[in-house]
């Protein structure tokens, strides 16, 4: 009996990945399917790199990371992270990032990771075909269609976000 559940717990892991495609997630990220087809599957971090100190690259990754909806969940500017508390980015996916933001001699670098899990809404369907508690867990994001992109996306719309609303305040430099 157990074998069998093992078996049935794999077979269901496709429905918690699901069959999202890269539209769905431009639609549910925002980001458009030509930036997304930019993204090298398998991409497993997003690195930004800008002129200026990384105090002001964390103060303007705080900010994008709040306008998306965010919650941070701890940060500390002083040794240059922040990580966000799960947060529900669309299609039962509920995504977390870290942020490590580090001062270059001209420039600042901030590196993101991602974790995804599936939703309530995704792992409660899996638990009902399977007739067994389904429990979902996070796991690292990287770019590819289904859930796992979703949440990778996420990402990229925040250092699009960023990105963006730097360029806007550094016209008058």
């Amino acid at each position: 009996m157990k074998k069998k559940n093992i078996l049935l717990i794999f077979g269901l892991l496709p429905v918690l990945a699901s069959c999202i495609t890269k539209s769905l997630i431009s639609e549910t990220s925002g980001v458009n399917t030509a930036e997304l087809n930019n993204i090298p599957n398998g991409a497993k971090e997003i690195i930004i790199e800008r002129s200026g100190t990384a105090e002001e690259l964390y103060n303007d990754l705080f900010t994008a990371l709040l306008s998306r909806g965010h919650r941070i969940d701890k940060d500390d500017k002083e040794r240059g992270y922040i990580t966000t508390e799960g947060h529900d980015v669309g299609q039962s996916t509920t995504q977390r990032m870290t942020i490590v933001i580090t001062d270059n001699e001209t420039s600042a670098k901030a590196i993101m990771t991602t974790e995804w899990k599936a939703g309530t809404e995704a792992t409660m369907f899996a638990s009902g075909l399977s007739g067994i508690q389904i429990h979902s867990d996070w796991g690292k994001a990287t770019w590819e269609t289904g859930r796992p992109g979703i949440s990778f996306a996420e990402s990229v719309a925040v250092a699009i976000k960023l990105m963006e609303g730097w360029s806007h305040t550094n016209k008058n430099r």
